[in-house]
């Protein structure tokens, strides 16, 4: 999935831009089996072991491109979404590149996991291709801010595809309470 949306996101792009990997989770799916294999006593591959690691995709996807730019993978529990677009923003601003690939991706859990209240519901993937807004330039903007949140956790849904719905749509802005931090998503500019 996010090999998918990162090459589409980059279609007709000549420059090579830094790249933010981001998953609440990342190749847990191929630890799940790697800890599997061994409750059973059956062996690990090496293979499955060294793919099982959280930059895989981040890795994978610029050893296929042959691209040495920067490259960062994270995750940040529910705010994982939220994380990437600031590490993009950060890197942006120290003039390390004019534009930055965000890919954000992750699945559902095994059922095994199924009643954790942090689990995503929906297997998704997104890119961005981000620039900083320029000068007097009308163009729409995605916004993100945050403040610091010292209550009681609010239920949280999973946010990527709450933005997407946001950037697709438009409408009022997107508030995540992770109980720690309130990250608030805007659009200004019209909906596609």
């Amino acid at each position: 999935m996010a090999f998918r949306v990162a090459t589409d996101c980059l279609e007709g792009e000549d420059a090579r831009p830094i790249s933010v990997f981001c998953s609440r989770y990342g190749e847990f799916s191929r630890a799940f089996e790697i800890l599997s294999d061994l409750a059973r006593d059956e062996p690990v591959s090496p293979m499955a072991f060294s793919l099982s690691v959280h930059n895989t995709a981040s890795s994978l996807f610029s050893i296929m491109r042959e691209d040495t730019s920067h490259s960062t993978a994270l995750a940040a529990g529910e705010a994982t979404l939220e994380a990437g677009f600031l590490e993009c923003w950060s890197l942006l601003q120290e003039d390390t590149a004019q534009t930055a690939l965000l890919v954000y991706s992750d699945q559902v859990l095994p059922e095994l996991y199924a009643d954790q209240e942090t689990t995503v519901s929906d297997s998704a993937a997104l890119a961005f291709l981000l620039r900083l807004p320029g000068g007097k330039q009308q163009a729409p903007a995605l916004g993100l801010s945050w403040r610091s949140n010292r209550g009681a956790k609010a239920a949280v849904e999973n946010s990527a595809l709450r933005v997407l719905r946001l950037l697709l749509k438009g409408g009022d802005p997107i508030v995540l309470d992770t109980g720690r931090l309130t990250w608030t998503w805007s659009w200004h500019g019209s909906a596609a």
